[in-house]
C-alpha cells in the first residue's frame, strides 16, 4: 500500500513537471537573452574602455547565471524521490522564502530613495 502511495505521489509530481515545462522554458530563455545583452554591453564597454561600465554588465550577467542555477537545482530537488527512511532536517524558512522569490523573479523596480515601487500611482498634485 505505502509503496503504491510513493508511486502516486512521483507520478504526480513528474505529471506537475511535465505541465511546466514551457513555464521553465521560459524562465531560463528569458535570463538567457538578458545574458547575452549584458555580454554584449560588457564586449563593447571593453572596446570603448569604460571598465566600470564592463564590470557592472559582468556582475548582472553573473546574478543571472546565478539565477539558472537555483531555476534547474530547484527543478531536480522537485522531482526527487523522497527518501521515507531518512530522518526530517531542520530548514530555515527565511532561506527558502529568499529562494523562492529568487526563482519568481527580480525584485520590484525602486525608485529614487530606494523604494520600492508598488504599482500604485501617487496622488496627482496642481
Amino acid at each position: 500500500m505505502r509503496a503504491t502511495q510513493d508511486e502516486l505521489v512521483q507520478a504526480a509530481k513528474l505529471a506537475v513537471v511535465g505541465q511546466t515545462m514551457t513555464t521553465l522554458a521560459h524562465e531560463i530563455n528569458q535570463p538567457l537573452n538578458a545574458l547575452s545583452m549584458y555580454l554584449f554591453t560588457a564586449r563593447h564597454a571593453v572596446e570603448k574602455q569604460q571598465p566600470e561600465a564592463a564590470t557592472l554588465a559582468l556582475t548582472k550577467a553573473d546574478g543571472l547565471i546565478g539565477r539558472m542555477d537555483a531555476i534547474i537545482r530547484m527543478l531536480r530537488q522537485f522531482t526527487r524521490r523522497t527518501e521515507q527512511d531518512s530522518p526530517s532536517q531542520p530548514v530555515d524558512l527565511r532561506q527558502s522564502l529568499l529562494a523562492a522569490l529568487g526563482v519568481a523573479g527580480p525584485s520590484p523596480p525602486t525608485v529614487a530613495g530606494g523604494t520600492a515601487a508598488t504599482g500604485r500611482c501617487a496622488k496627482r498634485v496642481r
